[in-house]
């Protein structure tokens, strides 16, 4: 009744996009979605194993309301219909966000997710049903800035020179970037093979550097 993956997730939510359908003994009021650390025990694919089962009520929003237990997440989305709407014969997508603080999720950590589908069975006087999928997904929370580093750049020209150095960004989030930078007052004048990175290759070994390589934002240090 409901095939889930995601969407999108960056350092702030995860977006869950699932395709809904009811059918003749299953009317779709709400989707589940179980998050565990991956070195939590394996839960069971049971009904059983989502504490906020008991939880869900009507209404409209595009965020799961979760509830933390233990090393879980346990996250319910209302998608039922409304008023004298008809039963929801054809796929629908739904999408629904996780908001990364709501679960206490970490970055860099992986974390498994189960779903479940729950309803009424109008074949049973509407009886309360639940259906769990036999997958299972697998996120890992990135951070807001993922990569830092010294751009590349055409041939011939220098990343990096006596008055400036040009990174590369790449962020989770869009939106704008500040960036702060700090100096230091240098006993000499550093050559350019310092400023390119390539000094232990192009001069003397007993060459002592101006600064050290780890004062360099973006340089890789051995």
């Amino acid at each position: 009744p409901a095939q889930c993956g995601v969407a999108i997730i960056n350092s702030t939510e995860a977006t869950l996009s699932c395709i809904v359908q009811d059918a003749s003994n299953l009317e779709v009021q709400a989707i589940y979605a179980l998050i565990s650390a991956s070195s939590a025990d394996a839960a069971a694919l049971d009904p059983s194993s989502f504490s906020c089962s008991d939880d869900v009520s009507s209404g409209s929003s595009s965020d799961f309301t979760c509830t933390q237990a233990s090393q879980r997440c346990c996250c319910w989305l209302w998608v039922g219909k409304s008023g004298s709407e008809s039963n929801f014969r054809v796929k629908r997508r739904i999408a629904g966000r996780v908001l990364n603080d709501a679960c206490g999720l970490q970055p860099s950590q992986v974390y498994e997710v189960m779903t479940m589908a729950s309803g009424i069975n109008p074949l049973l006087a509407n009886a309360p049903t639940f259906v769990v999928s036999d997958g299972q997904l697998e996120i890992t929370v990135p951070h807001a800035i993922t990569v830092l580093e010294k751009a590349e750049v055409p041939r011939g020209q220098d990343a990096a020179t006596s008055r400036k150095i040009t990174m590369a960004l790449s962020a989770s989030l869009p939106g704008n970037i500040s960036c702060i930078a700090t100096t230091k007052t240098l006993s000499r004048a550093p050559v350019s093979e310092e400023i390119q990175g390539d000094y232990a290759a192009t001069l003397p070994s007993d060459f002592v550097p101006a600064f050290s390589e780890s004062d360099v934002i973006g340089r890789e240090v051995a």
